[in-house]
């Protein structure tokens, strides 16, 4: 059992992680070529 303080801090808490999502930016990789390593499979 939980008390209320306990609920509302938790409340909080959840509220708190609502919000937009930044944007992700992935790099981006130079062009291969015939020089370019294979992957080790």
């Amino acid at each position: 059992q939980i008390s209320d303080k306990e609920s509302k801090s938790i409340e909080t808490f959840l509220k708190s992680l609502t919000g937009t999502k930044p944007a992700v930016v992935y790099p981006q990789l130079p062009v291969s070529t015939e020089k370019t390593p294979k992957p080790e499979l």
